[in-house]
């Protein structure tokens, strides 16, 4: 639904930082030619200002969509999800960390209890 925006290609997917390199190294109009010095987070913002698209009133397909709604048809078919015994080979743990990022206190507390 959003492959009209600037940043998307043709199949409607975000453009990736090479991508963007790539358009903005290349012949790219900008309002104002120093923006070609910007740093580039600030020359991406100014090329979509100096390139404005009007939102459409419909969306458009992309072409995967309908092989995408025949995967989602598979998926959801059943009356409940498919059980599925997974055997995991490794046991990981997931720690939750607090602390204080202000000047010298940062990362100057760490909990480890159960």
């Amino acid at each position: 639904m959003n492959s009209w925006r600037l940043d998307r290609d043709e199949d409607g997917w975000k453009f990736s930082k090479t991508a963007w390199v790539e358009m903005l190294a290349g012949d790219v109009a900008f309002d104002n030619e120093a923006d070609v010095e910007l740093p580039f987070e600030s020359r991406k913002r100014a090329f979509s200002k100096a390139n404005p698209r009007d939102k459409p009133v419909n969306a458009r397909v992309v072409p995967r969509f309908h092989s995408d709604l025949a995967a989602l048809k598979i998926l959801f078919s059943g009356d409940s999800p498919p059980l599925r015994l997974v055997r995991g080979k490794q046991i990981s743990s997931a720690i939750c960390g607090f602390g204080d990022a202000s000047g010298g206190g940062f990362g100057s507390s760490w909990d480890t209890s159960q």
